[in-house]
């Protein structure tokens, strides 16, 4: 692809690098060892699909950030407790 098109293509193409690189990935990986620590305590089976979880957690931001309506005020509660759940964790109340 030439032209402008071609440049911004580019240009989008090494701002979404950087932007896996410095942003997605660190935010990821915290949230790796957050389950992985519920694991080694316990908390979660050794069974639970933490690759899964972290793209649900993640996920599931970015499509109510840029959808209406917008994230529910107590979307990091909701979510949370949906993964812990789907891990095989207990909510405690």
């Amino acid at each position: 692809m030439g032209g402008v098109a071609g440049v911004v293509r580019r240009v989008g193409v090494r701002v979404g690098d950087e932007c896996a690189a410095h942003v997605v990935a660190p935010r990821r990986a915290r949230l790796r060892a957050i389950l992985t620590s519920a694991v080694a305590r316990g908390e979660l089976p050794e069974t639970a699909d933490l690759l899964v979880a972290g793209s649900f957690l993640t996920g599931s931001w970015y499509a109510l950030a840029v959808s209406e309506p917008p994230p529910p005020s107590d979307w990091a509660r909701r979510v949370a407790s949906l993964v812990w759940r789907g891990c095989g964790g207990t909510v405690p109340n």
